[in-house]
């Protein structure tokens, strides 16, 4: 590709435009016109992108000024050197304050006239750059304010889904209460079925919300993309007029990806839809392609790596290019009251969004306006994307209990009345609290008498995550089950670590909430020691910072924690403690150990040690930074002072 500047030179003196022709060839430049007419080159000018420009002052009827005036400079990316030859500094002058970049003075010399032009044409190189620069800044910027404005409006949905499916939840819940009283022939059930309809169109409205407004999703799983745009494609022929024409072009490969089955048929259905009505009422062409991409660097926004492109084009109507900036906003739509919400484009942006990938959109009105999602393709084997026995679980009978005590606690009374209703009707006996703070102390007066805790995850003062940890810290052994009326991203693996086994998702049926706390119930407590335990020897013990002066019988050790045997009249452990580990065999000392307190339960040793008191609590103990002088310790304190060898 020749890259040679394109050079006009504009002079009425033939020999003199030949001459400079001739010591342009010297330093290969080839791509130059010549013209001695000022007014065609007012026309050429304005219609040729021109890098520089040689223009004489002293031309038949116009000078070199006027012609300069003549042009539309505002759109003109060329340099102009001026040549005259008049001697006066006015000249010069006059020639810079016109705009021009530089000027020469005839006669002039050759290596003058190159060192002159190439400075021109680095000048204009460099302005190059500039406008390049600021271009690209101006598009980060609008990216920039695009992606903010997005996620600002995304925190926005999540609030109303959140407080939103608190309500559904009242509604729903009621409603089953209803109809678990009133007789199969009664006529309230008709009614019953409309709430149901109504209540199941409203979830649905919510969940495109928390698609919209949610920021990761940890169900992912590896997805064939080829398979899954075919089912939807399958659906979208049904629903769309005849006088649309589908083309379909699968991936040459079998690329999959990590992501959710049924958010990516909103993608490539909402995208089908919207080109279908683009296209209302004379039909015309719809696109589907997909493609992998190898090399994304071309594409802002997109980290490094393989991607697959999911391209929708239709040859409708298009987008106006005044609207092409808003579309993905929520409740943005140009269409007629009634015939769409303009939520469909907000959730496709969150969904893309939320599976590490982008989306642009290319129109031109009236032609062919094209959507382009690039997904990032995963290496893992594609798995099914089948149901799992959840489904059929959904289907069976609500599952009742045996009149187990259930904690149960949220912020919103009708949410607690109602709660406490479908518990009792699943034969559950229950304690309920708005309060987090009035629950946890009850739950300190008697931690043995409860059976479950069922918490808000949201709610004022102490929340639902920080009231599992209190809880178990309490009582390992005690299953809670976290629910919400919107996903927040959480780290299950914390919240395990802390106690909780079941998140349930509001607004909670009748079955969904049995099924959850049936497993709640039913599946063993999660081990939170990493290493293995060894039984301590006997006559070892420990001393709490937070009481010097009482020695607690060390009953097991791991590198991650211990167990301690304490009298039921033994205070708390406070956060964030010091312990000091001693064997009254050789005096072997680990002192000044970081910890923190996991559980209090009733222990099972019969406390027969002449060392301490009757035995009735067993204290689980975290380790908290060990140092590595400290993990080399307690490595030989296991090694030599348990009733069994180290492991390893």
């Amino acid at each position: 590709m020749d890259d040679s500047p394109r050079i006009l030179i504009v002079d009425d003196d033939h020999r003199l435009s030949d001459s400079i022709v001739a010591v342009l060839d010297t330093r290969g430049h080839s791509d130059i016109k010549v013209l001695d007419d000022a007014q065609d080159a007012i026309a050429h000018i304005n219609a040729t992108d021109y890098d520089l420009v040689l223009l004489d002052v002293m031309m038949p009827g116009m000078t070199g000024f006027q012609l300069m005036d003549e042009l539309n400079r505002e759109e003109m990316r060329a340099s102009f050197i001026i040549m005259t030859g008049d001697t006066s500094v006015e000249t010069a002058v006059e020639a810079l304050r016109r705009g021009a970049s530089d000027y020469i003075r005839k006669p002039f010399d050759p290596d003058e006239l190159l060192l002159r032009i190439d400075n021109a044409l680095s000048q204009q190189r460099l302005k190059d750059r500039h406008r390049s620069m600021e271009a690209d800044m101006l598009t980060l910027e609008h990216q920039l304010q695009q992606s903010q404005k997005m996620e600002a409006i995304g925190t926005l949905a999540g609030g109303i889904a959140h407080d939103f499916n608190n309500v559904l939840a009242i509604i729903l819940g009621n409603a089953e209460l209803v109809r678990t009283i009133v007789g199969d022939s009664h006529p309230a059930l008709a009614s019953l079925d409309n709430i149901d309809l109504a209540s199941s169109r409203a979830r649905e409205m919510i969940a495109q919300l928390q698609t919209f407004s949610r920021k990761s999703d940890p169900g992912h799983t590896t997805l064939d993309l080829n398979s899954l745009v075919a089912e939807c494609l399958t659906l979208v022929k049904a629903s769309i007029p005849s006088n649309v024409i589908i083309h379909h072009e699968a991936a040459g490969s079998a690329y999959s990806i990590q992501g959710e089955a049924t958010q990516i048929h909103q993608i490539v259905i909402n995208l089908c839809t919207n080109a279908a009505h683009a296209m209302a009422p004379d039909g015309g062409l719809l696109e589907v392609l997909l493609s992998g991409v190898p090399d994304t660097e071309a594409i802002s926004g997109l980290e490094p790596g393989a991607y697959i492109r999911i391209s929708v084009a239709d040859t409708g109507s298009g987008i106006d290019p005044d609207n092409i900036d808003r579309i993905f906003d929520p409740y943005f739509t140009t269409k007629e009251p009634g015939q769409g919400t303009g939520m469909g484009l907000a959730v496709v942006h969150g969904i893309v969004t939320n599976h590490r990938g982008t989306i642009r959109v290319v129109s031109e009105p009236n032609v062919r306006t094209e959507f382009q999602v690039f997904l990032p393709l995963s290496e893992e084997r594609t798995i099914s994307t089948e149901r799992d026995g959840s489904a059929k679980l959904s289907s069976r009978r609500p599952i009742s209990g045996n009149g187990e005590r259930i904690l149960l606690v949220d912020d919103e009374d009708m949410i607690v009345d109602v709660l406490s209703k479908m518990l009792t009707k699943l034969n559950y006996s229950v304690e309920a609290f708005t309060d987090s703070g009035v629950a946890l102390a009850a739950f300190m007066s008697n931690p043995a008498s409860f059976d479950l805790a069922l918490s808000d995850l949201t709610m004022p003062g102490i929340n639902g995550a920080v009231l599992a940890e209190r809880l178990c810290r309490i009582r390992s052994d005690l299953p809670i089950i976290l629910c919400s009326g919107f996903h927040e991203q959480l780290n299950h693996d914390a919240l395990r670590d802390v106690g909780v086994r079941e998140f349930l998702p509001k607004p909670a049926t009748l079955k969904t909430l049995s099924a959850c706390i049936h497993r709640a119930l039913t599946e063993p407590a999660a081990e939170r020691r990493h290493d293995e335990r060894f039984a301590a020897a006997g006559g070892n013990f420990v001393i709490f910072k937070s009481a010097p002066s009482e020695r607690t019988r060390l009953l097991d050790v791991s590198l991650s924690g211990l167990a301690v045997a304490c009298t039921a009249a033994s205070g708390q452990l406070e956060n964030n403690d010091e312990l000091s580990i001693v064997s009254s065999n050789d005096g072997f000392l680990l002192d000044q150990v970081s910890c923190q307190s996991m559980s209090d339960v009733t222990a099972d040793t019969d406390g027969t040690s002449t060392a301490t008191p009757t035995v009735t609590r067993r204290r689980g103990i975290r380790f908290e930074n060990l140092t590595a002088i400290q993990t080399q310790q307690l490595g030989r304190f296991i090694e030599n002072h348990t009733k069994h060898a180290k492991a390893g």
